[in-house]
């Protein structure tokens, strides 16, 4: 050596013949122990490792890598065999630890980034081997699941060669980072094209692959990897897009309550800028960004967005841009924020603070630039005695390091992205850009993490520069809905952080986005129906991930406050900004009260419906609360509630199909009136001026109208429904005879057969077979009811659920609540008195409950013919808006309610107009209108005497013909009561005796004599002749009906 001779000459060619076959006889020796002694095998193969490393000094490096190379080639023979996988990247570890490794693989500068191949081989020759191994074990992995662990070794392995990277001292400077990046770059690719593989990998693994690639990507030269994505395929520019979003799922923060101010980064959560008063103070911060931009004439906008000096108001290559003019964020080492981090990071909060002062624009766009030079100048190689540590805590996530390590692989995907987007700005401009997805699936996977400041800062900064650089692209059509849609949730949820430079900048963009929508489309439609759909989705989230919602209201007052101030006032825009805020707070209010009143289901339900109700300009909002409500009544057994939701939610969705003419409007059904007749109330023409904004979710089609529609089919049958399935397969069948989906239409004719002969077979019986539901008034006095208070309401149960039951369940639910003594609300009565709401107490809770009928009006003052005519009992008990009640009295002196003189009983009945039909959405509906008629005694008897023959009808020929004689207002009373009916055969005798025994046998009150005394005696000319008529008849009909009941009776007793 000291002599100076040749490589090739230090040797003679036996010695390197004996080399060689050691190399075999070990590879040998290896193979064979590591199945028998494997510490053995293992000392063996690290020992030959450090031998070979040494070789490197003294012999041939030609002949030395073509000795290399064989021996990791024979150790793959068994490529499926861990020991020696990990046996080989051991040896291949400690011939990289050579001092001159690097130097043995950097002959010569390339203005070409490498790929792994014969190019490859020729210029680095040790990376190039290892590499190829990598890829090799990285393809085994792929194709076989269980060998993970092998892709563990390899990371393992690749890792440990760029941490001894970063503690050599020899690679600090910006020019040897970039030649590494250069000469390793062919890992990017490598794994980039398994990103799917890649991400079912340990997390450590998964860390340690993903923190080599963006180390790569960030120190490569700038031209060579501009060079490089021109050459590459749309699929492999995807994977790199989707390595980043793997990086960033790696190291996200599993622990909510973590909270980390080391080396000037703060965690999301911290409250020391909180405004305790609830009061955004990014007033002054937030209209200088906007003025920033927005302050100029279009032409120096223009300029401006294409300056390199455009500062906070500047698109992607301002975000980019460095010191050194290169156009990137240039990292000589994994980042090591140091304190002068958090210096600017004060610096710039100082600005969102009253108390530092009100910032002019000039400076606010000079701390912008400042802070960016300031974060590219605060990246620094790492020290030597550092660089392990750091790497490690980076990698595991341990420690206070975990929010730091978070913070330098965001910041190290941000730069990347933003290197991606500023080379293909004019490709993601184009519609149906293949790249733009991927783009903004980055930022928003970033943007979903909970992370330091400082990142978010960045997050914050690129995401305005995307919204002023891609503008035409997110307000446009196609998938600009979509990613709009996402850049206005994640700002709106930052516009609730604790932090308050966090809130000033969201609230900047949120400012920002509504006025570059204003700008491009002449409206902020698109913003306005994101946000709120944003805000709805907040509120469901219930505050996760830090945001407080009085912050969130209060920076979205604060953005219409900016809009109507300074250069860039727009009183539309302030107006549609307050219209949000307020949006927020009502919509704010019942998910809080939704929770508030989960003891109380009618309440809730009531406010699921009012949300959906809100929601008229965003459908898509409305069906999706409209779902929640129809799981809530499921949830609590409320089937048919549950059913006419579903309902609802499909004639919603066939007229937003008709109105905003989508793809199979014609061919859904658009009338809904026969299952349910209110649904025609919905007002959509504002949604022409929406255009293609909203209705964009699978449930708006034909499929959606189907599935919905199957759902209300599915509850109804829970209810035995059948008259209302039936008319829900007459609305599907045109679907499937459109389509000529004959299977479909099979099944709906087979399901209708089957549900038509339930029905009759129920009618021929003329049995009450099903039990139709409950109706009872209920009122409620009293302040502790709060939206309660002073209102009455009808409430639908099921029929098993008898007063005493109901009045049970109420009383106690209430009095729980307000934890009353003796755990109920106290009633004021049982009877149907009226109230005097000036004598009760206002503190103390009062109910009163009531058990009423539907009411059908009768003759000729009907203006609804349709209405009046409901002959089977299924129509009688459905689609009810009318119920009534009865209460007794008298005009005597001495006030009694009741007296056993039929001349002089007079009753009040009082009627009650529901909002809405029953059954409905809801379970409790409020009454609308209430109506008192006095019956004189004369009405009173005739009432009396068609309650009976009406039983005995029901007795006799079953519910359904009963209806319908009794709904006969013919002048004949025998019309219906021909003598070819006869009764049916299944008569019940213990009903039909009660009945006979009621009415032919009177033991108590006066009987159907004394009213026939009373009103048709001597006196009946004092009476009204159409009453005295009315009476005549049903009478007649009672008597024929008592002759016929008598005979049925003998026959049911012989």
């Amino acid at each position: 050596l000291k002599a100076g001779v040749q490589r090739a000459d230090r040797f003679p060619q036996e010695t390197t013949d004996l080399i060689g076959q050691l190399f075999i006889l070990v590879r040998k020796a290896v193979a064979e122990r590591a199945q028998t002694t494997y510490s053995v095998a293992k000392h063996l193969n690290a020992s030959f490792g450090r031998f070979a490393c040494l070789l490197l000094d003294v012999l041939d490096r030609g002949q030395l890598f073509n000795l290399v190379s064989k021996y990791a080639q024979l150790l793959d023979t068994h490529r499926t065999d861990a020991t020696l996988t990990e046996f080989k990247f051991t040896f291949l570890d400690q011939l990289a630890s050579h001092r001159d490794f690097i130097a043995l693989n950097a002959p010569k500068i390339e203005k070409d980034l490498p790929t792994l191949g014969k190019e490859l081989w020729r210029r680095h020759f040790l990376i190039a081997l290892i590499l190829t191994e990598a890829n090799r074990t990285y393809e085994l992995v792929a194709a076989h699941e269980s060998l993970t662990h092998l892709a563990v070794s390899c990371t393992d392995f690749l890792f440990a060669q760029f941490r001894r990277m970063q503690e050599d001292s020899r690679f600090s400077s910006a020019t040897a980072s970039a030649r590494l990046a250069s000469m390793y770059f062919p890992l990017v690719p490598l794994l980039a094209d398994r990103v799917t593989t890649l991400a079912n990998w340990p997390l450590s693994t998964r860390r340690r692959a993903t923190v080599c690639a963006l180390w790569v990507l960030n120190h490569v030269e700038a031209d060579q990897l501009t060079k490089w994505w021109k050459n590459e395929t749309p699929a492999r520019h995807c994977g790199v897009l989707a390595l980043l979003r793997v990086a960033l799922g790696a190291f996200r923060l599993v622990d909510p309550q973590k909270q980390t101010t080391k080396r000037g980064t703060k965690s999301l959560s911290s409250s020391r800028n909180t405004n305790k008063s609830g009061k955004n103070q990014s007033t002054p911060a937030a209209k200088q960004l906007i003025e920033g931009f927005y302050g100029q004439d279009p032409l120096q906008r223009k300029k401006n967005r294409m300056s390199t000096e455009a500062g906070s108001a500047g698109g992607l290559r301002a975000w980019a841009r460095t010191k050194d003019g290169s156009g990137v964020s240039r990292h000589s080492g994994l980042i090591r924020r140091p304190s002068g981090g958090a210096a600017a990071m004060q610096h710039i909060e100082a600005k969102y603070d009253k108390s530092a002062g009100t910032a002019t624009h000039s400076a606010m766009k000079s701390g912008y630039r400042a802070w960016a030079q300031k974060r590219t100048d605060s990246v620094t190689p790492m020290k030597s005695s550092q660089s392990s540590s750091k790497l490690t805590a980076i990698v595991t996530n341990e420690g206070d390091d975990a929010l730091i390590a978070l913070t330098d692989v965001g910041l190290m995907a941000l730069d990347s992205l933003a290197r991606f987007m500023t080379d293909f700005s004019q490709e993601l401009l184009k519609p149906g850009s293949t790249y733009l997805k991927p783009c903004i699936g980055v930022l928003c996977q970033l943007a979903k993490l909970r992370q330091s400041t400082v990142l978010l800062s960045a997050l914050l900064d690129m995401l305005r520069a995307v919204v002023i650089d891609f503008a035409e692209v997110l307000f446009g059509p196609g998938d600009g809905a979509t990613f709009c849609s996402k850049i206005v949730y994640h700002t709106l949820r930052y516009c609730g952080s604790q932090h308050a430079e966090t809130r000033g900048k969201a609230t900047a963009l949120l400012c920002i986005l509504a006025k570059t929508n204003e700008k491009t489309t002449g409206s902020i439609a698109r913003v306005k129906l994101q946000a709120t759909i944003a805000v709805s989705k907040l509120v469901r989230a219930g505050g996760k991930g830090g945001v407080s919602f009085a912050l969130l209201q209060a920076s979205l007052r604060e953005a219409a406050r900016c809009c109507t101030q300074g250069s860039v006032s727009s009183p539309l825009l302030a107006r549609e900004l307050s219209a949000l805020a307020e949006r927020a707070v009502q919509v704010l209010k019942d998910s809080q009260q939704i929770a508030e009143f989960r003891w109380d289901p009618e309440t809730t339900a009531d406010l699921y419906y009012d949300i959906a109700r809100g929601y008229i300009d965003a459908p898509d909002l409305r069906v999706v609360w409209l779902s929640n409500l129809a799981k809530w009544h499921e949830s609590r057994g409320h089937h048919v509630e549950a059913a006419y939701t579903a309902i609802v939610a499909a004639a919603l969705v066939a007229r937003c199909m008709l109105v905003l003419d989508l793809n199979a409007a014609s061919t859904v059904p658009q009338d809904f009136h026969t299952v349910y007749r209110t649904v025609d109330d919905e007002r959509l023409a504002a949604l022409l001026s929406l255009g293609d904004e909203v209705c964009r979710s699978g449930a708006f089609s034909e499929s959606g109208v189907v599935n919905l529609l199957r759902d209300a089919i599915n509850r109804l049958a829970h209810g035995h429904l059948h008259e209302a399935r039936v008319e829900c397969y007459r609305l599907l069948l045109p679907v499937y005879e459109t389509r000529g989906n004959y299977l479909a239409q099979g099944i709906c004719h087979r399901n209708l057969q089957q549900l038509c002969q339930s029905i009759g077979s129920a009618q021929a019986a003329g049995k009450r077979e099903r039990l139709f539901a409950n109706h009872y008034r209920v009122a409620f006095f009293g302040k502790k009811f709060g939206r309660l208070d002073g209102n009455v309401y009808v409430y639908r149960e099921a029929a098993a659920v008898r007063l005493a039951d109901f009045t049970e369940r109420l009383t106690r639910q209430f009095g729980s609540k307000f934890e009353l003594n003796g755990g109920k609300v106290p009633l004021i009565s049982n009877k149907n008195d009226p109230i005097d709401v000036s004598t009760l107490n206002p503190d103390e809770p009062q109910m009163q409950i009531i058990s009423i009928e539907p009411y059908f009006e009768r003759g000729a003052t009907i203006a609804d013919a349709a209405r009046r005519r409901r002959r089977t009992a299924y129509e009688r008990a459905f689609d009810i808006d009318m119920l009534s009640y009865q209460t007794p009295f008298t005009k005597e002196a001495d006030g009694k309610a009741m007296t056993e003189d039929v001349s002089k009983q007079w009753v009040r009945r009082t009627v009650l107009h529901t909002s809405v039909p029953l059954p409905s959405l809801r379970k409790r509906v409020l009454v609308a209108k209430r109506q008192d008629i006095e019956l004189s005694p004369i009405e009173v008897g005739e009432e009396t005497l068609r309650g009976v023959c009406l039983k005995l009808m029901e007795e006799l020929y079953g519910p359904d013909r009963a209806a319908a004689i009794d709904d006969d207002d013919s002048d004949d009373p025998l019309a219906m009561l021909s003598d070819d009916d006869e009764a049916q055969t299944n008569v019940d005798s213990k009903s039909l005796q009660m009945i006979l025994q009621g009415s032919l046998l009177l033991q108590v009150n006066a009987g159907p004599i004394a009213i026939v005394k009373a009103f048709l005696g001597d006196n009946v000319s004092s009476y009204d002749p159409k009453l005295v008529h009315q009476l005549r008849k049903t009478m007649c009909r009672f008597v024929v009906l008592l002759e016929r009941g008598v005979v049925a009776n003998a026959r049911l007793l012989a």
